[in-house]
């Protein structure tokens, strides 16, 4: 299930799309998608998609990813440490 969040802010709007995954052990995590859309000019500007791994609430990637296969890094570093959490 893809859970949709649009926020506006003057010409900006901010889409976040949130998304449940089971890691490869089972564990329940969260993959959350953001991207702008700034509204000046003729046509549209997008940016670029950003992801963030959430697990139990909790951002665990350090930083805004943007290649997904840092998301499966962080998928496989929830299953080596989930005890951690």
């Amino acid at each position: 299930m893809v859970i949709t969040h649009t926020h506006k802010i003057g010409a900006t709007t901010e889409i976040h799309k949130t998304m449940n995954v089971s890691t490869l052990k089972g564990f329940e995590a969260q993959i959350i998608l953001i991207r702008k859309v700034i509204n000046v000019g003729l046509e549209p500007h997008k940016t670029d998609i950003k992801y963030h791994v959430s697990y139990k609430g909790q951002i665990i990637s350090s930083y805004e990813l943007s290649d997904k296969s840092e998301i499966r890094y962080f998928l496989n570093f929830l299953d080596k440490y989930e005890n951690k959490f």
